[in-house]
């Protein structure tokens, strides 16, 4: 099979970085970058960029036929799940390849400190009655179950200056990668 047309589901920097090193290896291969619409100021990255949801598996099916995409690379964020299903199932039903990038898992060895929950709402369970101080590194979304803590002290990382500053009493806002 032939690779001329690579959609690249990215918002990552190493999708960044692929789609440059695919871009000047291979001039001949066209390359759509995915994002899922978060970042308004995407990393600089080769090939056309498109924003937004596809509509879920259907929706994607439609574009894989519509842009005649024979190879799918996924290199999104590790907690985009749905993404990576809809890829999969699209791809295998349209016979299109898909590359599903991994990062390597955390080695938490011995490290006892660590706990790990399902969701926001279950951190915040947690934090309000175990944590003073707290690094928080999940974007923009949920962070409103923590917007009564009186006694935590938050550090807030976006990659980006958001639209809006979260509403959460004792707070730093720290913004880059």
């Amino acid at each position: 099979m032939k690779i001329n047309k690579i959609l690249l589901l990215g918002g990552t920097g190493e999708a960044a970085k692929i789609s440059n090193i695919i871009t000047q290896n291979f001039p001949r291969i066209s390359i759509i970058n995915s994002l899922a619409g978060l970042t308004k100021k995407p990393k600089d990255q080769s090939g056309k960029i498109i924003s937004g949801g596809f509509g879920g598996e259907l929706g994607l099916r439609d574009f894989i036929i519509n842009q005649n995409i024979n190879l799918i690379i996924d290199a999104t964020h590790p907690f985009a799940k749905k993404i990576s299903q809809s890829a999969f199932a699209a791809g295998k039903k349209h016979n299109v390849p898909c590359l599903h990038l991994r990062r390597r898992p955390w080695d938490l060895g011995n490290y006892r400190k660590v706990i790990i929950v399902k969701d926001m709402e279950s951190a915040a369970k947690i934090i309000k009655t175990s944590a003073t101080r707290v690094f928080v590194t999940t974007g923009t979304r949920n962070l409103e179950v923590f917007k009564n803590f009186k006694n935590v002290w938050f550090l807030i990382r976006f990659l980006e200056t958001p639209l809006s500053i979260p509403l959460i009493k004792n707070h730093k806002v720290l913004i880059g990668s």
